[in-house]
């Protein structure tokens, strides 16, 4: 029988403000106000309590949702925890070292144990500003980033966004209530379509952000617009740099909010080389429209992708996909195919097993592809020398025939 053991547990500020089970706060996630238009509510976000008049149609037509159709989330009080593993001896150790713990169910749920941080200070910069490029392609833009990793210039920041990320940010622009706001808006992109020649169903978006001292700031900024000229790049302005990425902390509560109408969606990363990067960012995002119409999805699918590092060799890319599981009854199973598809072609089009996500349980089925068969003997020696008993069983990286692997 289990019984509950705890040593000078914290009372956390943060267990009360965060979500259990999803992205960020609460209090903070979209929802449809009265008017059946997407708000956002809380207060923690410049988003926060506006109205994005053009999110639910996007929503509706590029993935299919019902909006009477929900899949709401299990609450934490229907959540079936599974007992610890007892161990009397480990408990009697952190007594005795006066270190803090817990075996309550929902503590082993929400919280991690035996960790310690390290944080670095480091002063702000004197100056910090936001700034924005639109190109009338991803070829590009992606040939504009590869110039400026050739020249160094990089400035702290620099993002670019394929075709179906930028309809999705103009999706989620709030509702202007200024005349001159909204004119300035129509102005520009009457610029960009009509004057320039830009097609919206091909034109991709980078923001960038410039830190440093005013001089230095003034300096990158020069430079970088200087040469996305070269590239059919305009500049689109500071304030979508900074709605652009507003987007990186979007994309988490979009995800909660689609998963309320059976989307499955989530995100993955590689990193590539400059001259495989077109090919493997058009093949990937095909192959899983395609992979998800073969496995029977019935609706439309988001299939997307970014670069959000540049290095002198390549670059690092994310991969943003989600599908409406209506009609499915595995789901889950069919997203992972998609998934496993999609890396597959990833590793087959040059790409790597990940930037910095990490290799893990999810991934090192692609070990052998990726490192051949010397580099495993390699990982698997410096695990018996380190590790001669095997007590981190693991098996993250290679599976170690005849041994035990941890719960985890």
């Amino acid at each position: 029988m289990n019984y509950l053991k705890e040593h000078n547990v914290p009372q956390s500020y943060r267990d009360k403000i965060l979500k259990w089970n999803g992205w960020g706060y609460a209090d903070s996630y979209f929802k449809l106000n009265q008017a059946g238009h997407v708000t956002m509510a809380g207060d923690k976000y410049d988003m926060s309590g506006q109205v994005m008049p053009h999110f639910r149609p996007w929503f509706e037509a590029n993935l299919g949702v019902d909006l009477d159709y929900k899949t709401p989330s299990q609450k934490i009080t229907d959540m079936e925890i599974p007992p610890p593993v007892e161990n009397d001896e480990i408990y009697d150790g952190l007594l005795k070292a006066n270190i803090s713990f817990s075996n309550a169910p929902r503590m082993r749920l929400m919280r991690a144990h035996g960790h310690t941080v390290t944080i670095k200070i480091f002063p702000l910069p004197e100056v910090k500003r936001h700034g924005s490029l639109v190109f009338p392609d991803f070829a590009h833009g992606v040939e504009f980033f590869r110039e400026v990793a050739r020249q160094r210039i990089q400035p702290a920041s620099l993002r670019l966004m394929d075709n179906e990320q930028f309809i999705m940010g103009q999706a989620l622009k709030v509702e202007s209530k200024s005349f001159w706001a909204s004119l300035k808006s129509s102005m520009s992109r009457m610029y960009v379509t009509k004057w320039k020649g830009f097609h919206i169903d091909e034109m991709c978006a980078a923001t960038c952000v410039f830190e440093g001292t005013a001089e230095e700031v003034n300096n990158e900024e020069r430079r970088l617009y200087a040469l996305a000229e070269r590239y059919k790049g305009v500049v689109g302005g500071e304030e979508n740099g900074k709605y652009g990425y507003r987007l990186t902390f979007a994309i988490a509560y979009l995800r909660d909010l689609g998963m309320e109408y059976g989307v499955l969606g989530e995100s993955f990363e590689t990193s590539v080389p400059w001259d495989k990067v077109l090919n493997l960012c058009r093949n990937v995002k095909e192959l899983i429209k395609r992979q998800a119409k073969n496995l029977g999805v019935q609706y439309p699918v988001l299939s997307s992708c970014r670069v959000t590092q540049i290095y002198d060799a390549g670059a690092c890319v994310y991969f943003y996909f989600g599908f409406n599981s209506r009609g499915l009854d595995n789901g889950l199973e069919i997203y992972d195919k998609i998934e496993t598809a999609a890396r597959d072609e990833i590793i087959a089009c040059g790409g790597s097993i990940s930037h910095h996500h990490g290799v893990g349980k999810l991934r090192k089925q692609w070990m052998l592809t990726s490192q051949g068969a010397v580099g495993v003997s390699l990982v698997k020696a410096i695990k018996a020398e380190l590790d001669p008993a095997n007590i981190f069983a693991n098996a993250n990286l290679v599976d170690i025939i005849g041994s035990p692997h941890s719960k985890l």
